[in-house]
């Protein structure tokens, strides 16, 4: 520690520097000292040499103009009135780098970099370059080297270029600009227009930044030389190009230092060469022209033929390869024939010329006309054609072909035939060579008559359909019919069918055919036969025989009709029928009990007629069956009950003894019983059972007969024979019956009785002194008919009564 004079002033503290990099100026700081007047601060460098000092008589001041690039120590000395204090406290300052020198900038004009080099500067520790383009683009680099690369300079600028060094603080003042032209922009926008007349091509442009002069130049792949044209604008011509080229364009741009060529590739076609070798062909007759050349040279769209006659006319054919029909040339015209080749450009030169000439015009207005529909005669006519020599007229049919020629304006084939459409066509001929054909004109002979007529007539709707051979020629054919009594029908077919829709039943019809065509009728063609559907039979009368249940049906034959058809159907569906080639027939075995519906058919042995209106009529009833009689004894009456007899609307019954007596009752169809009254005793009846229809009856008779109850005696005595205490009882006969009985009741109580079937009994065994009074009873099988009699007697004695 140095010694101090009491009566200096303490050392400055606390000094502290702060550098002003733009003006290397430190501003210094420190702590007042005690004793201080003033203060003087000092940078001294490392040889203690004093570079600059700054006096203040507070506790800052600024050192100025320090050199740059250097390491400085900072000492502050505080001023006393005798003495001053030590400079022992230091700061350190650091000042800006000095300005880099010798800066220098070259452009690789392949990659536009630029390579920046300098002399190092005095306190820098790195370096950092700028470029700032004219339109403001700015790019850098930094190192720690002198030297730098800049990428991505923007193409066609004037770079200002300046390098700064850099230290830990401060950025130091930048170095002397240079200027630097990067590379020319590429130019754009080119495009090559041709002069097809003088092959000469105007390339124009669009200059690309920083670009001085340019070159465009025309390079082919079949033109070894190349054809270029400079320029300090942004367009030039380049003449005299050879034809039929295909060039690729380029334009180079000059700049300070570099050039640039044009990236977009362009490209342009001179104008294709002339055609050679030009061959025109031309047929007799024909109005096309066939025409062939040599390629061309270039880049050929198409060719184009053009035929210009002499009247200016012209015609043209374009084809993609080496020949063209040119078609469309007027008859009887010279035409002068070349060739150009074109391009998507250009027109080319057109060829040498190559003259022809056409046939005679072919004959106008041909007109033919069917002169006779008999002989087929046909007349053509036409225009006359100038320079024709003579003419031929062809017409032409599937089949065959008829000519005629002449030297004026008409002739005429004959007997073309029948049904034949002829195309007619005239033709002109000069000095061997024959025009085109003339327009087509028709003519159509007569048509054919119709052949192979058959018909045949529809049974079940009397149509007759008649077909036939199609006719040559024919267009609509008529079909009649007639009858022998002057009855017609007829239809007309553009078909070889046709239905005849009115004839009129059982008429026998003669039909012909007829063929008509566009101007012309053929002749009929041979007749054919058909009979009509015979006509349906009229009133159809069903007659039922009541004996036979025969049923006899009779009508009115319709006409056309050879045999007749009855038809009957049962109540159950059954049919039966019976036949007739007369006006009745007759049905037997009929089923009883029916209602029967019955119509009449005629028919010709091909068709029948539609069947008449049915007639309904029944057949006769079934007759009753099961008969039964039941007889009440005591009232005298029988009850007959039958089985329902089919068909019977009632029932009439009657009984009929053999004594002439008769009894009857009756019901309706819905009740198979009835009751007979009045029967009369010691009868015997037959039951006949009658089943009633609407035309006929039949008849049952129950098996067996009904017996009635035997009648009662009238006539009954008796005589007492007191000997042997019996009595003989007799009677009269009593119809009916069978066995008689007679019971005597004595007043005693005793019943003694005798049976027998003869008119008289004896009853024995009496009792004596009794009073007996006679029962009498009749018997048969059915019935018991007892009464009390009149005839009373007395035992032993003889007593005779007559009742």
């Amino acid at each position: 520690m140095d010694y101090v004079s009491p009566l200096a002033p303490c050392d400055p503290q606390n000094i502290t520097t702060v550098l002003q990099c733009d003006t290397n100026t430190a501003n210094v700081t420190w702590a007042a000292s005690a004793g201080a007047n003033g203060y003087t601060a000092m940078a001294t460098d490392r040889q203690q040499q004093r570079l600059a000092s700054c006096h203040s008589m507070g506790t800052s001041c600024q050192l100025t103009s320090l050199p740059c690039g250097m390491r400085l120590n900072v000492t502050v000395q505080a001023d006393g009135i005798t003495c001053n204090s030590s400079s022992q406290p230091k700061a350190v300052v650091e000042t800006a780098p000095c300005i880099p020198t010798n800066v220098s900038a070259t452009l690789n004009c392949t990659s536009n970099i630029a390579s920046i080099t300098w002399h190092s500067a005095l306190g820098a520790t790195w370096y950092l370059v700028k470029a700032v383009s004219s339109q403001g683009y700015k790019t850098s680099c930094n190192n720690t080297v002198t030297n730098c690369d800049i990428p991505n300079l923007q193409c066609g600028q004037e770079y200002s270029i300046t390098v700064t060094g850099m230290n830990g603080v401060c950025m130091g003042p930048a170095s002397q600009p240079v200027t630097l032209v990067s590379a020319p922009c590429h130019n754009t926008g080119i495009q090559a227009s041709l002069d097809c007349r003088t092959n000469s091509a105007l390339i124009s442009w669009t200059p690309g930044n920083g670009t001085l002069s340019f070159n465009a130049t025309l390079q082919s792949f079949q033109d070894p030389q190349k054809h270029s044209c400079f320029t300090n604008g942004s367009s030039c011509n380049i003449g005299s190009l050879p034809c039929g080229q295909h060039y690729n364009i380029s334009v180079t741009g000059y700049g300070q230092t570099c050039s640039t060529c044009s990236k977009t590739l362009v490209t342009l076609d001179t104008a294709p060469c002339v055609p050679t070798k030009v061959n025109v062909s031309l047929s007799c007759g024909s109005d096309t022209a066939s025409v062939s050349w040599a390629a061309s040279s270039g880049r050929v769209s198409y060719y184009t033929v053009t035929a210009v006659d002499d009247n200016g006319h012209t015609l043209t054919c374009n084809s993609s390869s080496t020949s063209c029909d040119i078609s469309g040339l007027s008859c009887g015209q010279a035409y002068n024939v070349s060739v150009t080749a074109m391009s998507v450009d250009c027109t080319g030169q057109r060829s040498e010329v190559r003259r022809i000439s056409t046939a005679p015009c072919a004959p106008q207005a041909v007109v033919s006309q069917l002169l006779d529909c008999r002989t087929g005669d046909v007349q053509i006519s036409w225009q006359s054609s100038k320079g024709a020599q003579i003419y031929y007229a062809q017409a032409k049919s599937s089949d065959k072909t008829l000519v005629c020629n002449s030297t004026s304006t008409s002739c005429i084939i004959p007997a073309v035939g029948c049904g034949q459409t002829y195309n007619i066509t005239v033709i002109a001929e000069a000095n061997g060579c024959s025009s085109n054909t003339s327009v087509t004109s028709q003519v159509t002979a007569g048509p054919c008559v119709p052949q192979n007529v058959s018909a045949s007539v529809s049974c079940s709707s009397n149509i007759a359909s008649v077909t036939w051979g199609s006719s040559q020629g024919a267009e609509l054919y008529t079909v009649t019919a007639s009858s022998a009594n002057g009855l017609s029908a007829n239809c007309t077919s553009t078909s070889t069918s046709c239905n005849l829709l009115t004839l009129t039943c059982g008429q026998s019809y003669t039909i012909t055919v007829k063929a008509k065509g566009s101007n012309c009728s053929s002749g009929n063609s041979a007749p054919v036969q058909v009979q009509a559907v015979p006509c349906t039979p009229s009133n159809v009368l069903p007659t039922v025989d009541c004996v036979t249940n025969a049923l006899v049906v009779s009508w009115t034959p319709g006409a056309g009709g050879q045999y007749y058809t009855a038809t009957l159907q049962d109540s159950n569906g059954l049919s039966t029928t019976c036949q007739s080639s007369g006006s009745q027939c007759n049905v037997t075995g009929l089923r009883c009990g029916q209602l029967y519906h019955v119509n009449v058919t005629a028919s010709d042995g091909l068709c029948s007629s539609p069947p008449s209106a049915t007639v309904n009529t029944n057949s006769v009833p079934c007759a009753a069956s099961s008969i039964r009689a039941v007889l009440d004894c005591q009232l005298g009456t029988a009850t007959v009950s039958w089985q329902y007899g089919a068909g019977a609307q009632g029932y009439a019954v009657s009984a009929l003894a053999l004594v002439n007596n008769r009894a009857s009752c009756t019901s309706n169809s819905s009740i198979t019983h009835c009751e007979l009254s009045n029967l009369q005793c010691g009868n015997e009846y037959r039951i006949n059972v009658q089943s009633l229809g609407y035309t006929c009856n039949a008849s049952a008779q129950m098996t067996g007969s009904l017996i009635t109850a035997p009648c009662l005696s009238t006539s009954v005595s008796a005589v007492v024979d007191c000997a042997t205490d019996s009595v003989l009882v007799s009677w009269s006969a009593i119809a009916g019956a069978e066995n008689y009985s007679v019971a005597a009741l004595g007043s005693g109580g005793q019943r003694v009785s005798c049976s027998t079937s003869q008119n008289h009994c004896n009853i024995s065994s009496l009792q004596c002194d009794q009073q007996f009074n006679l029962t009498f009873s009749s018997t048969n099988q059915q019935c018991q008919m007892t009464s009390t009699t009149n005839v009373t007697f007395q035992s032993s004695e003889f007593t005779k009564h007559y009742v």
